[in-house]
């Protein structure tokens, strides 16, 4: 028996991530064997003690096609037959989740079992925590108004844990509820033609709500250009990114024909 946890995964956060908006419950099918011999249970409760009722904990297979499923009971505990291999599994809260408005702060966590026919029993507890704090704004274009394309709003703290949210298409408003803490602010506007504004870290402590006010995009209106040479010779197909030193935000592109590459920037990463 062999238990194999990560605190980070390059790739599996996002395939698993996206999976999870798909949730559906556990059958016999998914979970590959009724009767495995293989078994993985534990406990789900908040930082502050609290058993958490109706949380999904979902694994999927790593090295083999693989998904199983369940809800935890009223005492916060599941219990997942799974078949030989390794697992990834993690909890996230759905509609019937008591109590609701909390994260999960950690990646997938891992378990293996022995491709055999031996009883293996694993313990994986999950503890989660309570979204206690809320942060408000609104987004905006440079010359007022809601933007007409879909802009996302992330808070994430210096583990990368945290929420994201899209803006209201009508109003531009947006509400994120996180655990209380320091985060920093990232704006994506899902357009070629702006970034997001360039906002230093918040604080927002316990129970208390951080209005943002009224967060405007930038234009990309400065140009950045230049040539790629190799003795000499202009270089086509070479990827360039620039960055805003301490913030987030950046750009990406590939240099033309003869090595020479324009493209839009905001002053400020210009």
């Amino acid at each position: 028996m062999k238990r194999i946890s990560f605190l980070a995964w390059a790739v599996l956060p996002t395939i698993i991530l996206g999976a999870l908006l798909f949730w559906r419950p556990a059958s016999p099918a998914a979970a590959e064997s009724p009767d495995s011999v293989k078994l993985v249970s534990g406990t789900v409760e908040t930082n502050t003690g609290t058993l958490v009722q109706n949380a999904a904990v979902v694994a999927h297979r790593v090295n083999h096609a693989g998904y199983a499923a369940a809800l935890t009971g009223p005492d916060g505990t599941y219990a997942l037959p799974l078949a030989p291999g390794l697992w990834a599994l993690t909890v996230r809260p759905i509609s019937t989740t008591v109590p609701a408005g909390w994260v999960n702060p950690l990646p997938p966590q891992f378990v293996y079992f022995e491709n055999n026919a031996l009883p293996e029993n694993e313990t994986l507890d999950f503890t989660v925590l309570i979204a206690d704090a809320t942060v408000t704004g609104a987004i905006a274009l440079p010359e007022g108004g809601t933007p007409p394309f879909t802009v996302t709003v992330s808070l994430h703290d210096s583990e990368g844990h945290g929420a994201r949210t899209a803006m209201d298409p009508v109003t531009g408003a947006f509400e994120l509820h996180v655990p209380n803490g320091g985060y920093r602010v990232i704006v994506h506007p899902h357009s070629p033609d702006y970034l997001g504004p360039a906002l230093d870290p918040v604080y927002v402590g316990p129970d208390e709500t951080l209005a943002l006010g009224t967060l405007t995009l930038l234009a990309r209106d400065a140009v950045i250009s230049g040539t790629v040479t190799a003795g000499g010779t202009g270089v086509e197909g070479i990827p360039l990114t620039a960055w805003r030193p301490g913030y987030a935000g950046s750009l990406h592109t590939l240099t033309g024909p003869g090595g020479v590459r324009l493209w839009a920037a905001a002053a400020a990463v210009a």
